[in-house]
């Protein structure tokens, strides 16, 4: 991430999308400060996306426990594809954090069409994150 500034402003709603409770865990430790939700499935975030307003989305792309091969279905591409179809629901920042690097460019390659400054961040950068 290039500057972790920009999502660490005090009192910022932020929806995770990861389907390691260790990352979850580290997540909110990071953003203590912040109203932080984790949530496992696309469904959920998608659902999330549509029913609040978001400052910060992070994005992982392989969920339920899989490296995946193919972005689609049940993945984080299927929440950026999502909020391409939805502009008006775009958080004013989106973080792709996967440890998947084919996913995670799939993700920025297709939300970067109408958001510019998505970010990317591998998901080994929250390692060693303690509370």
């Amino acid at each position: 991430m290039h500057d972790t500034q920009t999502v660490r402003d005090a009192n910022m709603k932020i929806l995770v999308l990861d389907d390691s409770v260790e990352r979850q865990i580290a997540f909110k430790a990071w953003l203590d400060s912040d109203d932080v939700t984790c949530i496992e499935t696309a469904k959920e975030c998608i659902d999330l996306l549509d029913s609040q307003t978001w400052n910060v989305v992070f994005l992982d792309h392989d969920l339920g426990g899989e490296t995946m091969v193919s972005s689609g279905p049940g993945t984080g591409y299927e929440v950026a594809q999502w909020l391409v179809d939805h502009p008006d629901k775009i958080p004013g920042q989106v973080v792709v954090h996967s440890m998947n690097p084919v996913g995670r460019n799939n993700i920025r390659q297709l939300i970067s069409r109408v958001l510019p400054g998505v970010e990317t961040a591998p998901g080994c950068w929250l390692r060693g994150v303690k509370k």
